[in-house]
């Protein structure tokens, strides 16, 4: 619900990081990004959902950068479960296309830091919605992460128009009028 969205939780600023635990998805970019945060002594937590094939290695780069007080594994979860429990998501995918994981974000109101990718930057407006960031630059990351948790008013202004995008843009109508044009387009 609208009302359960809008509530930000307590403790410490959390982030997500969803997705199945694979290559694609690049962890380890995520890990780098907050053990820079960690060293610039940030306090910002991190929960990891997902499974996949990768889940031994992500727990090993987790011990290697003594980030066990930090990062949590906590396989698959339920998405209001997830979203409840954080201020923010990220997603620093390799590849992406229109990944359903930050439009119910942005519908919790939750502001995303994401990597600038495939179709993610149709979904989230720079600065605006969210960050997005270069592939694979931690630094980028990191700075684009610590923004988000030291101004925590603007995050959450952020997590609002992240919403009113879901609403006015990607909705059910909106989607089928969109590919009714693209058809009419396309036939003529």
């Amino acid at each position: 619900s609208a009302t359960q969205a809008a509530q930000w939780p307590d403790g410490p600023f959390t982030v997500a990081l969803v997705g199945r635990l694979s290559w694609e998805k690049n962890h380890d970019l995520f890990l780098r990004a907050m053990a820079r945060l960690r060293d610039a002594g940030l306090d910002v937590r991190a929960v990891l959902a997902g499974e996949g094939p990768e889940r031994a290695r992500v727990e090993a780069r987790i011990q290697q950068l003594d980030l066990q007080k930090l990062v949590r594994m906590a396989g698959y979860m339920a998405m209001p479960e997830l979203l409840s429990q954080v201020h923010a998501v990220c997603l620093c995918s390799r590849i992406e296309n229109l990944p359903l994981s930050l439009m119910e974000a942005m519908a919790w109101q939750r502001p995303v830091v994401a990597t600038r990718v495939g179709g993610i930057p149709d979904l989230v407006e720079h600065r605006v919605t969210g960050w997005l960031v270069p592939d694979d630059d931690a630094l980028a990351l990191a700075d684009a992460l610590r923004d988000c948790a030291s101004d925590q008013g603007r995050a959450r202004a952020m997590g609002r128009a992240g919403r009113q995008r879901v609403e006015l843009e990607f909705t059910m109508p909106r989607c089928v009028d969109r590919h009714v044009e693209l058809y009419r387009r396309l036939a003529s």
